[in-house]
Order: structure tokens, then sequence, then C-alpha cells
């Protein structure tokens, strides 16, 4: 799985190599305004471009769903809703259906180097998250393809 990763991370990277995107040209993920408000969000774009960067990326691509356990490295961490923070309802056929996870809504934790697999109560779905090092490799790597 890791391979795999990485060899996602290199094609997105060749894809958008050679193109250097402006500020405008990142499109914020609907539910980012649910965690931030309007004024949070325009001061970080106008004053801290890489952490809005950083956050929309993670609201995006942070926990991942997956309709089979990815292989290689990996860590089974249990089942997802014991990670959903206060409050928030678990809705894994919301989950199933949309293929997204609002990584907000939980303390997912991440290994420096293996895959962290959370359980759903399906049998085969899973939501998983990769290891600090890829994941700090390819958001960095999608960062700079931005000038600002």
């Amino acid at each position: 799985m890791r391979k795999f990763i990485v060899l996602c991370s290199a094609l997105l990277c060749v894809l958008i190599c050679g193109a250097q995107s402006q500020k405008s040209d990142l499109v914020l993920h609907p539910n980012l305004s649910k965690h931030f408000t309007t004024a949070e969000i325009e001061q970080m774009y106008q004053q801290d471009f890489a952490q809005l960067f950083r956050l929309n990326f993670k609201m995006n691509n942070f926990a991942m769903f997956a309709a089979k356990e990815p292989g290689g490295n990996t860590q089974d961490m249990g089942f997802l809703e014991k990670y959903a923070k206060p409050g928030v309802k678990v809705d894994e056929d919301e989950i199933i259906r949309t293929g997204r996870i609002d990584p907000f809504d939980y303390d997912l934790p991440q290994d420096e180097y293996r895959i962290n697999v959370f359980q759903l109560h399906r049998k085969g779905f899973c939501i998983f998250v990769a290891p600090k090092s890829d994941y700090e490799r390819v958001v960095e790597a999608q960062l700079n393809q931005f000038v600002y």
C-alpha cells in the first residue's frame, strides 16, 4: 500500500508539475466553513495561505474511505466511533454512500510509518490514514505548486 500511495503522489505531482497555480485557483472544501468562520478563512487566505491550504488538503485527503483494507504496513485501530469527537454521530451509511469522512469530526491518530486502519461495522469497509511521512511529503509537494 505504501508503494501505491507513493505512486499516486508521484503521479499527482507529475500531472500538476509545470503549471504553477495561483492562490485564487484553490477550491475550498464546502465543509471547511463548518469548522471555521468566513472571517477566519479569509484571514488565512490573506495572511497564512499555507495554513489554509493544509487545512483544506486535510479536509479532502487526510482520512480516506476504502471498500477493502489497504495492504502493506498497516495497523488496526479498531472501530471508527471510538475516535469520534463528543457530539459527533458516526453515520456509516453516509460515509459509504459518499466515500468521504470529515477528519475534523474525529481524533484520528497518524502513525509515523504505518497506515492506520479504522473499521466500519459493515464488513470490508474502512477508513485509513496514511503515514505522517508520506502525507507530509504530498502536502508539501502540492503546496509548492502554488504561487502565493
